[in-house]
């Protein structure tokens, strides 16, 4: 194993720890640094040395490109009036160009081969985490007991929230059932009544659509399991309101819809529906709103596909469904391969749980879909099993 693999095991395999090395932020600030720290130690060492030619990714470019223009030009015209540059569009456009620097890094050093090993580590992390999760619920949780926002449930990983522990170990869980040895599937069942414990709807709702596609690809005398966990699992969210519109997600996406769609109610002005607001609206929004507004709570949109309608406008989110199609025609042609399953799941659960969340804006979670996107593109086109 080379010392850049071992750079990337580190990097990704220990992400999820990061919190109990350092105090002094909070978790997903800790987190971040790391994240974004370990990403500029990984992409220098891509532009000093790359295994492998850039893959050609034309939507991943355009967005970059929209993104960078749009910023540049909110950036210029709010000088005239304001007399300062607007300093807060730098934070959300560092992170969103997070996402071609990660993809330039990954798909020119990594390998099949370097993603297997990489997914043997994330699988071993996975057993940690359960196991921890095991002592949170007995109790005996040491370092995250008194995290801020924890609101009496024990059962919150190291990522500090109990309905995004469930989406995290949904997220893990196709790269543990891949693993080839039995105990890996006990790992795998222990992980599914975990991630039904924490409560999560959409943690279970992929971690059954993990399991029923791992079924249909590999067992598929098994697939009944699937199948009767969801029928259980469709009765209860039913006689559960609160399951199928957790904490009134509906009624602020119907809100914040009506902000964008909504005419101007200034005269001669019309909103920029096309172009799109410019990164950062939302959060800042949430900071102008007026006490006792639902949206004075909500700096996240929890619909990844709505906030980037917001925030990019049209343009943009053509580009990003542009993007999705592209990588999907591409895991079509690589499906042979063994490693494509996995990676395939893993951002099909990512793309699902980010209009319900805001898993693409947490590092631990977001790193598991950033994995599924570029190893589709690391894989050879026309594999044979």
């Amino acid at each position: 194993m080379s010392g850049r693999e071992i750079g990337w095991i580190v990097y990704l395999a220990g992400l999820p720890f990061a919190h109990f090395f350092s105090h002094r932020l909070d978790i997903w600030h800790v987190q971040t640094a790391l994240a974004q720290a370990g990403l500029a130690g990984m992409f220098a060492l891509s532009l000093s040395r790359s295994e492998r030619p850039i893959v050609r990714n034309l939507p991943l470019s355009c967005l970059v490109l929209w993104v960078c223009w749009q910023t540049l030009f909110i950036w210029q015209t709010s000088l005239p009036g304001s007399q300062h540059y607007p300093t807060g569009l730098l934070m959300p456009w560092l992170h969103v160009m997070c996402l071609p620097l990660f993809y330039l890094a990954a798909v020119t050093q990594w390998t099949p081969r370097v993603l297997e090993e990489l997914f043997r580590w994330l699988a071993r992390g996975a057993t940690v985490l359960f196991g921890y999760g095991l002592l949170q619920m007995a109790n005996l949780d040491q370092f995250y007991r008194h995290v801020e926002w924890n609101l009496g449930d024990p059962l919150i990983g190291t990522i500090g929230n109990t309905s995004h522990f469930g989406i995290h170990l949904a997220l893990l869980l196709p790269i543990v059932l891949w693993q080839p040895r039995w105990y890996w599937k006990l790992l795998a069942a222990g992980m599914v009544g975990m991630i039904a414990l924490t409560k999560s709807a959409v943690g279970f709702g992929g971690a059954l659509i993990v399991v029923g596609w791992w079924c249909l690809r590999f067992r598929q005398r098994l697939i009944w399991l699937p199948v009767s966990l969801g029928l259980l699992g469709g009765v209860f969210a039913w006689n559960h309101p609160a399951y199928r519109s957790p904490e009134g997600r509906l009624e602020v996406w119907r809100l914040n819809w009506e902000d964008y769609a909504s005419p101007s109610l200034e005269r001669h002005q019309s909103k920029p529906t096309i172009t799109g607001f410019g990164l950062g609206y939302t959060l800042a929004r949430a900071q102008a709103a007026p006490l006792g507004s639902p949206l004075k709570l909500w700096k996240h949109v929890h619909n990844a596909l709505l906030q980037i309608l917001m925030e990019l406008g049209v343009i943009g989110l053509g580009i990003v469904l542009w993007g999705l199609a592209a990588y999907w025609t591409r895991w079509w042609r690589v499906r042979s391969h063994p490693l494509a399953w996995v990676c395939g799941s893993l951002f099909l659960i990512f793309m699902i749980s980010s209009n319900f969340h805001f898993v693409d804006h947490l590092w631990v979670l977001a790193s598991l879909g950033l994995i599924g996107y570029c190893g589709v593109y690391v894989l050879p086109e026309g594999t044979i099993v």
